[in-house]
């Protein structure tokens, strides 16, 4: 891939990234869990953050497989110790931080935590279960780690099995076990192997032309569906797998059709450069929102609109304070450099 493609590629990219960031705090700044049922007139934003749900993990693995080139062409036992090593620094380290804070805050508040930590049984969730981290959206680099951990040792195997295999592990309706999420390790790899393919085949996708219609158009159908989207059966994760795979391929060629210098293409190109920072902070910047709602009781849709732009407070935070102190960046963010980004 020659230098002008890689640009653009890495700018392309970013965007989606940005634009996967941006649909989990709005996600999150529903929270929907114990909101949402339970305030009138918020049908309309019940189903928004629903629809969401269904694909915008699916696409952050994705896009995690399309900048994991190096994890598919680990060859020797030093290249794997060398690349878990950095994974290690970058996702397990921040894992446990965050964990830790997380942990002590829910501590010293917890008459007002919904969820609230069994102290007897936390560490060991935090090891094993990440589904019960008292920070419970750091499930993701949990996966990831173990992701990145476990499919350099199939490289040898080709990927169009692997798929294979994962694709019928969707289809068929088996529980692999909540210790050390197996399952989602099992289902989410799928979604890392298609990025990586996808970027082999980056140079051809980016040489055809785009229509606007396709990607209008998939995105019709994915509402379509969801409209009464299936919600028990055998049947639920092939209807999430046929969704993040809709909207992955929409939204792939809507960021390779839209201006990358125009408002919207800048805005999120800016929140890729800092996805992962918002991803580990924001949940820091919500919580207080919705302590401030239980006590005050305002209207739900204000609540909502305030906790998405707190979530972006994590920038200024990251930028200013946490990237310029090096203990910081490190224990946080797992950088061991004192670059600022």
């Amino acid at each position: 891939m020659n230098n002008a493609n890689k640009k653009e590629f890495n700018k392309n990219m970013n965007v989606l990234r940005g634009i996967g960031v941006f649909l989990v705090v709005l996600g999150h700044a529903s929270f929907k869990e114990n909101f949402v049922k339970i305030v009138p007139n918020t049908t309309y934003l019940k189903w928004l953050v629903e629809f969401i749900y269904t694909f915008h993990m699916p696409l952050f693995f994705f896009i995690s497989g399309f900048f994991a080139k190096k994890m598919f062409e680990i060859k020797s036992k030093k290249e794997y110790l060398s690349y878990i090593k950095r994974k290690s620094f970058r996702l397990l380290l921040p894992y446990f931080t965050f964990s830790i804070l997380g942990l002590a805050i829910k501590l010293l508040m917890s008459n007002y935590a919904n969820n609230p930590v069994n102290i007897n049984t936390v560490f060991l969730d935090i090891l094993i279960n990440p589904w019960e981290n008292p920070i419970k959206l750091l499930w993701f680099i949990y996966t990831l780690y173990f992701i990145y951990l476990l499919l350099p040792l199939l490289n040898k195997l080709n990927n169009k099995i692997k798929l294979i295999v994962l694709g019928v592990s969707w289809v068929i309706p088996i529980s692999y076990g909540i210790i050390f999420n197996i399952n989602g390790i099992i289902r989410y790899s799928l979604f890392v192997i298609l990025g990586y393919e996808f970027y082999k085949k980056y140079n051809l996708y980016i040489s055809r032309k785009k229509y606007v219609i396709k990607p209008i158009l998939q995105f019709l159908f994915l509402i379509l569906i969801n409209i009464k989207p299936i919600q028990t059966g055998n049947l639920v994760n092939v209807f999430e797998l046929v969704c993040s795979l809709l909207a992955i391929s929409a939204l792939l060629d809507f960021v390779h059709i839209i201006k990358l210098d125009g408002i919207f293409g800048k805005v999120f190109n800016y929140l890729g450069k800092y996805s992962y920072d918002i991803y580990l902070l924001h949940w820091f910047f919500q919580m207080p929102v919705r302590l401030v709602y239980e006590k005050l009781k305002f209207d739900y849709n204000i609540l909502f609109f305030i906790a998405l732009l707190a979530a972006f407070i994590s920038i200024p935070v990251s930028k200013f304070i946490i990237k310029r102190v090096p203990l910081f960046n490190f224990l946080l963010f797992g950088n061991n450099n004192k670059d600022i980004k």
